[in-house]
């Protein structure tokens, strides 16, 4: 039951939103638009019948969201964006509303209800009559999950229309005894749109999509006002959890019924749930779709990931939008999205506990009376990591004398001179395995040292495999030292065909992640259906997490060159080396290429794949320059382009300016 508090707040915001956005909207004018975006259809006509609004609030993915709605709506919607209010929660930071008008919207703020629930629908109808020209036909009410396909050109633009709830909350027998205490008349009882789930009264739509006719909207919102007072007035109403999380649904359905105002049901072509492996039951399937509705469903590259994929037209609207949407710049509401995904990644990473590392280990992390310093080298694969690891390791005893401290290979019989075990004992979250190195890499390591050095790409390379506990081991082990994480990254095409190629040589591992990729007769787009491979190309996101888990200052950025080695040396300030030039692994060329594909037809162990990978490296270089170097077809670059263009776009303010170390 809300405290009346709780009751009283929301009862003073209902009353008094359209009075006091007047004021605020007065405040709110429109900034100086972009330039529009481009349409394929040409430019949006003039005199559009409609308004749009739609709400952002406090929650962490809204800002995107709203950017994704406001995007669909011009580029599929044909809105012209003069038509559109968006319309900002007092939650909502003022840095990110001003971004919106920015960008050429108008905005307005409303006082929101404590848990943000209640005061929504009525504030956003409020704001559109306070502010609506005369002209329009009517009003869309949207909730920023939504993306759209079509134009939204209603049947009857005189009546109300929305789509009926998917399922029965509140439930039917709630809604009976709540209609029953306020004298009114019971509405149809219908299906839910999941019609498995239930039935519901025929004035229970969606909140999240409705379009209201401006003759009855004035109308309309004294009635349901009226009816969301009589709801928060209520200390028990109908003995209901889900009723409080829907009073302004609710109250809407409410003011349907008393008023006798015309509406009509939409399909779910105009807001089909994606978020759920569900057929509604008004879905058309053999008709496009014009809305669609993924809720928290979207994926880590910002785009959205249907749990239904059973329909032909849906996997063809949820195509459509993520191909717009992934050739879009980044933006700064899709680097809070990404920020927000880092702190939910790490907000499971446990804390270890002080006795971790033994008392002699603490010890040696510290000259004097301050923390050794510790560079760890992550990565990424194909940018000049052997290069770096090799020259390290050839100099690792001039390095000893003059305080850098490079630990011998973890794997004595491997040709890389790196510390692969670190990754194996991460992968397998194994605490006493990872200690035990790092203490034994330690114990031989001068006094004088003031700096270690770890090296493995595999850090990068499998950052999404490892356990929420194995993130918490680096973590503990940067709290010891003054740490830093050095990534380097390739722009997406290049690191692309490298990372791909790389693929092919590889041999199988059975069970492994990268089971359906390594060692495989796959081309490229095969290889991106694959979620591991694919997570290679969210360089944002690895670059968030890193600041989350080490924090922000302790993590260094670098744009791949051809000659890594001279960046890292530069950077650490080792001055007692000579600067080797960096040696590139030459990739495969197209014979290279398709020859080991066939080689990968055939069910080869290991050693019998790396001598055919032997071979097929020695005719392709025997080819040299009379192959065709290999590269991505328009379709490839298209869908990379997908995945990794804003990211890297984002990335570009992450990079060393000064690669020298104070």
């Amino acid at each position: 039951m809300p405290s009346r508090s709780f009751r009283n707040r929301c009862r003073s915001i209902v009353s008094s939103t359209g009075a006091a956005l007047l004021s605020m909207m007065k405040e709110c004018l429109p900034s100086a638009a972009r330039s529009p975006v481009t349409k394929e259809d040409g430019p949006p006509p003039t005199g559009h019948p409609y308004q749009y609004s739609l709400v952002v609030d406090w929650l962490p993915m809204h800002p995107y969201q709203a950017e994704i709605l406001l995007f669909t709506l011009e580029e599929f919607g044909r809105v012209p964006r003069d038509r559109i209010v968006v319309q900002c929660s007092d939650r909502v930071t003022e840095e990110v509303r001003l971004e919106f008008e920015r960008s050429g919207y108008r905005t307005s703020i409303f006082a929101s209800c404590p848990d943000g629930m209640h005061g929504n629908e009525l504030a956003r109808l409020d704001s559109l009559l306070e502010h609506s020209d005369p002209s329009v036909n009517g009003f869309f009410l949207l909730n920023p999950d939504l993306a759209v396909l079509a134009p939204l050109e209603v049947a009857d633009p005189s009546i109300v229309w929305g789509k009926v709830v998917d399922g029965p909350s509140p439930s039917l027998e709630s809604l009976k005894r709540l209609f029953a205490a306020a004298d009114l008349d019971l509405p149809n009882v219908i299906p839910c749109d999941w019609q498995e789930m239930g039935n519901t009264i025929a004035t229970n739509m969606d909140g999240g999509f409705l379009y209201i006719p401006q003759p009855l909207a004035s109308r309309l919102r004294l009635a349901w006002r009226r009816w969301a007072e009589f709801l928060l007035s209520r200390s028990d109403p109908c003995d209901d959890s889900s009723m409080q999380a829907h009073i302004g649904r609710i109250s809407f359905a409410m003011a349907l019924a008393s008023e006798r105002i015309p509406f009509s049901h939409l399909p779910a072509n105009w807001n089909f749930p994606c978020h759920a492996d569900r057929t509604p039951r008004t879905f058309r399937p053999e008709e496009d779709l014009r809305v669609l509705r993924y809720r928290e469903n979207l994926d880590a590259f910002g785009l959205i990931a249907p749990a239904y994929l059973d329909a032909a037209a849906v996997n063809a609207a949820v195509e459509r939008i993520n191909a717009a949407v992934g050739r879009r710049s980044g933006t700064m509401f899709f680097d809070m999205y990404k920020c927000h995904l880092a702190r939910q990644a790490l907000a499971l990473v446990p804390a270890m506990t002080k006795e971790t590392f033994s008392s002699a280990f603490v010890a040696r992390t510290w000259i004097g009376d301050r923390k050794r310093r510790l560079i760890l080298h992550a990565g990424t694969p194909k940018t000049g990591t052997s290069s770096l690891q090799d020259h390290l390791g050839a100099n690792r005893s001039l390095l000893a004398e003059k305080g850098w401290w490079y630990p011998p290979p973890s794997t004595p019989l491997t040709k890389r001179m790196k510390h692969q075990i670190l990754v194996t004992t991460l992968l397998a979250a194994d605490e006493p395995a990872f200690v035990e190195y790092l203490e034994s890499a330690l114990r031989d390591m001068p006094d004088r040292a003031h700096t270690v050095i770890l090296s493995t790409e595999g850090i990068f390379n499998h950052w999404w495999d490892y356990t929420p506990k194995a993130k918490g081991l680096l973590r503990h082990l940067a709290a010891l030292f003054d740490f830093e994480l050095c990534v380097w990254f390739r722009t997406p095409e290049e690191f692309a065909v490298s990372y791909y190629l790389q693929s092919l040589k590889n041999s199988r591992i059975p069970s492994a992640w990268w089971d359906d990729v390594y060692g495989r007769n796959i081309g490229f787009t095969d290889a991106m259906q694959n979620g591991w491979f694919r997570r290679h190309f969210d360089y944002l996101g690895f670059v968030h997490e890193a600041r989350e888990l080490f924090g922000r200052s302790r993590v260094k950025v670098f744009p791949y060159s051809t000659n890594t080695v001279r960046t890292f040396l530069e950077h650490c300030g080792i001055d007692v080396l000579p600067v080797s030039s960096s040696w590139e692994n030459v990739s495969m060329r197209q014979p290279g290429m398709e020859m080991m594909r066939i080689a990968n037809r055939y069910e080869l162990d290991g050693s019998e794949h790396r001598r055919v990978m032997d071979l097929i490296h020695e005719a392709d270089a025997i080819i040299g320059q009379r192959g065709e170097q290999f590269r991505l077809s328009e379709g490839e670059m298209d869908l990379l382009a997908r995945y990794g263009q804003r990211g890297w776009g984002e990335l570009h303010r992450f990079f060393c300016q000064d690669t020298r170390r104070a």
